[in-house]
């Protein structure tokens, strides 16, 4: 039950009052004191219930999606999100630094280094697929993921540079299809503690990459989080935005909070 609570404030009915679509993936905390199975099961029988009371809010409630290996389209334009939890993978000789080191592992049920690793792989091979079934069409892609699918410094607080459990938060993804896709034009991501915003250079046949994650973080952890950061969408979308009307209609922008 005290994941069930804690699961009800974290999706609070307060956002789909306030946005017209909520997409939500799931991350570490989610799980705590409860098991993914668990977890993922009353995040499901939220999204059925949050959207049952949207039909009969006569349009006063936006949409709650959840993003477990999930894909949701942008009304009325090319745009494509997919969405996983995307769990880190964490090596053999990084095993002992993640177990003892993280509380995951500890607060979480029937949870451990080689559970986190299966999830892994499932996430990776999901979103792989679905980005190598998109790429004959004529789609954008934006990837939401909790772990981070990058190494990149600008992508690490400088203080945990070398950390013995940096695994544990963000993975190497930069050779994936996922991650080559010239199809794929935007990835936002948490986990880090650590906000960025910078184009990863892909080669002349993939073009850039943008990455960008805006993390509240703990109560004065996270530098640079902005609670009214927005990413613009409107050169890929199928309907002209007009620009009297930029970031002021929901299909037009993407807020991360």
């Amino acid at each position: 039950m005290r994941s069930r609570l804690n699961l009800r404030r974290c999706t609070s009915p307060c956002s789909v009052i306030l946005f017209r679509t909520v997409l939500f993936v799931a991350g570490n905390h989610e799980a705590y004191h409860s098991s993914w199975r668990e977890t993922l099961d009353v995040l499901h029988a939220f999204q059925e219930e949050s959207n049952a009371r949207k039909d009969e809010s006569q349009g006063e409630l936006g949409e709650f999606i959840l993003l477990d290996r999930g894909l949701w389209r942008l009304p009325d334009s090319n745009i494509v999100i997919l969405g996983c939890s995307l769990f880190s993978y964490v090596p053999p000789e990084s095993k002992e630094a993640a177990s003892t080191g993280l509380k995951d592992f500890n607060h979480t049920e029937k949870w451990d280094v080689d559970a986190h690793n299966e999830m892994h792989k499932r996430d990776l091979s999901w979103l792989n697929a679905q980005v190598a079934d998109l790429e004959a069409s004529d789609v954008k892609i934006i990837i939401f993921s909790h772990w981070s699918p990058t190494v990149d410094a600008r992508a690490m607080d400088p203080r945990h540079v070398g950390s013995r459990i940096t695994t544990a938060f963000s993975t190497d993804l930069s050779k994936e299809k996922c991650f080559k896709s010239g199809r794929v034009k935007l990835w936002a991501f948490g986990h880090t503690h650590y906000n960025c915003d910078f184009i990863a250079e892909r080669g002349a046949d993939a073009g850039p990459l943008r990455l960008v994650t805006n993390q509240r973080g703990y109560f004065g952890q996270s530098e640079g989080f902005d609670s009214a950061k927005t990413v613009e969408v409107c050169e890929v979308v199928t309907t002209p935005c007009p620009p009297e009307n930029r970031g002021k209609t929901w299909k037009n922008w993407l807020r991360f909070i």
